[in-house]
């Protein structure tokens, strides 16, 4: 665990740091990954984005996320892309077209997986403070692959926000709303200002009826793993994110608990339509697609044509 004077350090090197990013990425290259991981770990720990001074290394980035770039290059920036500072004009449209495009053809770990998702989760949070940040739908994509993100990755702010919430709902589909709120709703992740409500809205809009039912199912038994976890108490919780506090355990049991709540009233409404319904119009209502057809007509899939994150989707 890194404690506050730890944050300190790093804040006071992290000139020296960053400047040794391509250092450490050549030797990774190399097969050593000793200062890569050490270089990750302050990353990882630096809390704050702004922590390093990436602005310095930003051509080298690019660079390395290039098509004549090596694989391997191309797999460190995007275990660290979860850091980049998304916020800053010198990183967010030719970025996000670049890692979307390296994502496509660097081999698949669990590892990529995180990353990309962490990554994608820091730029919708930047919706909420309406930067023209465009995201591909490769890499909304990832979100379905729904991978257990570890602790570190909640220090960060990860597209928790009501407008986060907003931004990923215009896109119509619900495979990967479904797969979004898997992965924000974790017991490491406190949820802010109006962001349950805009989810209890979400949960009666975009996933009620007969055709969402497998989709509320993983929800429900998502929730019960994540209050399962919050019932082992504050002792627990702490061993691996230090901070939690007894307000947190005791709002986020009210959140979870809620969306819970209004995904079983939901379900039940949905078992009271299917019991008026004739076997003809349940049958067509599931065979009917529920989720790419849904897709805006402003979001292009091919082509690596990127989406707007502040757009405001067709109806």
């Amino acid at each position: 665990m890194v404690d506050a004077a730890n944050q300190k350090i790093i804040r006071s090197k992290r000139k020296a740091i960053t400047a040794l990013f391509p250092y450490a990425v050549w030797q990774k290259k190399d097969g050593h990954c000793e200062m890569f991981d050490i270089f990750l770990h302050a990353a990882q720990h630096a809390r704050s984005q702004f922590g390093f001074m990436w602005y310095l290394i930003n051509p080298f980035i690019t660079v390395l996320l290039s098509k004549e770039s090596d694989i391997s290059l191309k797999q460190a920036v995007i275990l660290v892309s979860p850091y980049l500072p998304w916020l800053t004009t010198t990183n967010n449209k030719g970025l996000t077209k670049l890692l979307a495009e390296t994502a496509l053809v660097v081999p698949y770990t669990e590892e990529i997986s995180q990353s990309m998702v962490g990554a994608l989760l820091q730029i919708i949070a930047y919706a909420t403070m309406k930067v023209d940040i465009s995201i591909h739908i490769s890499m909304w994509l990832w979100l379905n692959k729904r991978p257990s993100l570890p602790p570190i990755y909640y220090n960060h702010d990860l597209g928790g926000h009501q407008i986060g919430v907003q931004k990923v709902r215009a896109l119509r589909d619900t495979e990967i709303l479904t797969s979004y709120l898997l992965v924000v709703w974790s017991e490491w992740n406190k949820l802010v200002e109006d962001t349950p409500d805009e989810m209890v809205t979400s949960i009666r809009e975009d996933l009620s009826g007969i055709g969402a039912v497998h989709y509320r199912e993983d929800l429900l038994h998502h929730l019960d793993q994540v209050l399962g976890q919050l019932d082992l108490g504050l002792p627990h919780l702490c061993q691996h994110k230090p901070g939690f506090s007894g307000s947190d355990l005791t709002l986020m049991k009210e959140h979870y608990g809620e969306f819970k709540k209004v995904l079983l009233e939901v379900d039940r409404e949905a078992n009271n339509l299917l019991t008026r319904k004739s076997p003809r119009s349940i049958i067509f209502q599931l065979l009917m697609p529920v989720d790419i057809s849904r897709i805006p007509l402003n979001i292009h899939v091919c082509n690596l044509t990127s989406v707007p994150i502040g757009c405001t989707p067709h109806s």
